[in-house]
């Protein structure tokens, strides 16, 4: 009873301990859906990026030449191939044993019209489970790559400035903001020691390959930069270290500003970017 009491005075005065509100129901959950409305839009963008996903460009050439029917009947079997042959060794196995077995209509055992109907029955009730065994393990490996998709976008977050640059004479703001849940832009401030340096950067492609080589970007420059030397030794040093640790078919671009508190001087590197752009009495110029 006592114990109760305790627990009772917990509550009220932290509602943080609180219990847990409970999982949402799964008709409470399909009824949403269907007041929302969303689910033609969902289901034309699910098809949409099927299309893209798994039919290549020199695919997509061929069927352009073709009827809508004939296109779309062709897509479907790509589509299919395409992903079964994805799948692990097991699962493809599964798959396709399913398939059979929805399909089949040859009689297992010749006893008779009412026990053939009744393994045809079970025969299709084993690939149904076959199918949805196959599902639900890639639905645990996509729930699992959005998880560590999550990890690694707090982790980038975590890897940005915190707070906006204050640099006396200056008027400085940084944003960064990737169309993926991570991604390759780099945008970062240094305090070094007589000024503040902002670096901006791109490696090439989209997703966790070009966050990963994007940390190692942003580490190496935040190692080099403080090292009292000039900007041409940084954009070498940078370029051997990138160059000697990257994979062959990826590469980055930088532009990196020195900026002086208390006057208009500004050195930077630019390393394959687009040109930092100068507003000057109204006119544009490219740096």
């Amino acid at each position: 009873m006592k114990y109760l009491q305790d627990r009772h005075m917990d509550r009220q005065n932290n509602p943080d301990n609180a219990a847990p509100p409970r999982d949402p129901r799964i008709r409470e959950t399909v009824w949403k859906d269907l007041k929302e409305g969303d689910l033609k839009r969902n289901i034309g963008q699910d098809l949409k990026d099927l299309y893209e996903f798994y039919v290549d460009s020199k695919t997509r050439e061929r069927l352009n030449s073709k009827g809508k029917f004939v296109r779309w009947l062709y897509a479907a079997w790509h589509i299919l191939k395409v992903g079964i042959l994805r799948l692990t060794p097991a699962r493809r196995f599964i798959l396709l044993l399913s398939l059979i077995l929805s399909v089949n209509q040859s009689v297992m055992f010749n006893t008779g019209d009412e026990h053939r109907l009744r393994i045809q029955m079970q025969t299709n009730t084993v690939s149904y489970m076959l199918l949805l065994l196959v599902l639900m393990a890639e639905l645990k490996d996509k729930l699992l790559a959005r998880d560590e998709l999550e990890t690694g976008r707090r982790v980038q977050a975590a890897l940005m400035p915190q707070k906006q640059p204050v640099i006396p004479g200056w008027d400085a703001w940084i944003y960064t903001r990737p169309a993926n849940d991570v991604g390759g832009d780099l945008v970062d401030y240094l305090d070094l020691k007589d000024c503040h340096g902002l670096a901006i950067g791109d490696v090439a492609g989209k997703g966790l390959g070009a966050a990963l080589l994007m940390s190692k970007l942003q580490a190496t420059i935040r190692a080099l930069a403080p090292i009292d030397k000039d900007l041409s030794w940084l954009g070498r040093q940078l370029n051997s270290i990138f160059y000697r640790d990257c994979l062959p078919n990826r590469f980055s671009s930088l532009v990196f500003m020195q900026v002086y508190p208390g006057s208009g001087d500004i050195h930077f590197l630019n390393a394959g970017h687009l040109p930092p752009l100068l507003l000057n009495g109204g006119k544009v110029v490219e740096l």
